[in-house]
């Protein structure tokens, strides 16, 4: 971590998400290799998959409700990229095909991963990855160097909405080296943080019921129903008073987005308290993974890791 630190600190200072288009490009090419190689691998030996378990443990849902939210853990740099598109009025089908591929990436490899590591699987499946292939020593330098890519197109966001308040405080002599300063603390504060949480799992999860659920499943209803509101309102104040009437905001309208919003709400609460609760006081890690190892798996005739408490 404390290798790629310079690294990240120094894309960090990239203000203009165009800057990062061949950077993005390259990024996911690694990402596009290192998929058919673990996807190779996975596929080698799928197994019975009737040795598996169907049904998780109740307590495992919330948990699970994290991570799988962390899907959309993009959703924040939706806004910023539609506004730098060229041809942002075609930006709705990009997402709609983007989106696509992922979710049909992420449902294929999280199956196919299960049904060969079984209950071994670890938070991120290039830990199960042995250390006894080429291969999977270049899938772990690949992805290393997409994530920090990633991770600097995801920094865009926070970046733009915190420090313009701070740097309008500060005289114009020192504003580019104090923004500059500035980015590299955020930076390594997020590193600190990685540091200090090392179970991946458990970021993911956090990460996912915390700010993702707001972001994808509880804003988004709220601003339809307030910009739909906000219309009907416009149209007839009579008519905003019973949303039923009104035709800015049907009945059904109001009862999907009011659903959504309560389930992302339910989300929130219960996967941030079970993460929460497994960073503060650990207790038994077969709770949400039955083997109780977490580290990468060394060749047969090489001595493991034993965990530490």
């Amino acid at each position: 971590m404390l290798f790629l630190l310079p690294l990240l600190v120094m894309m960090s200072f990239i203000r203009d998400l165009r800057n990062m288009a061949v950077l993005s490009a390259l990024a996911n090419t690694a990402m596009a290799i290192s998929l058919i190689f673990i996807f190779t691998y996975i596929t080698s030996d799928v197994g019975d998959p009737g040795r598996l378990p169907f049904v998780s443990s109740w307590r495992k849902f919330p948990f699970f409700f994290g991570t799988a939210i962390f899907a959309f853990e993009g959703i924040g740099v939706v806004l910023p990229l539609e506004n730098q598109m060229k041809e942002p009025a075609r930006f709705p089908q990009a997402l709609n095909v983007g989106m696509g591929v992922v979710i049909v990436l992420y449902v294929s490899l999280a199956t196919l991963g299960y049904l060969h590591f079984g209950d071994d699987i670890k938070g991120s499946i290039t830990l199960n990855l042995p250390h006894d292939s080429w291969t999977n020593q270049l899938v772990k330098v690949l992805y290393s160097l997409g994530v920090c890519v990633s991770f600097v197109v995801q920094f865009f966001v926070p970046a733009d909405i915190l420090l313009p308040p701070i740097l309008a405080r500060v005289t114009d002599s020192w504003k580019r080296p104090f923004e500059l300063l500035l980015r590299a603390l955020l930076v390594c504060l997020t590193c600190v943080m990685a540091v200090l949480v090392p179970r991946l799992d458990v970021v993911i999860s956090l990460v996912g019921a915390f700010s993702s659920s707001a972001l994808a499943l509880v804003f988004p209803p709220l601003v339809e129903l307030l910009l739909l509101s906000s219309a009907s309102s416009s149209a007839s104040p009579l008519l905003s008073l019973h949303p039923s009437l009104s035709p800015s905001l049907p009945l059904s309208v109001l009862a999907k987005d009011l659903t959504i919003v309560l389930i992302g709400i339910l989300g929130f609460l219960t996967g941030t308290y079970a993460t929460l609760e497994e960073i503060i006081a650990p207790g038994d890690q077969t709770l949400y993974n039955d083997n109780a190892t977490w580290t990468t798996p060394t060749p047969t005739g090489l001595p493991t890791a034993t965990p530490t408490h």
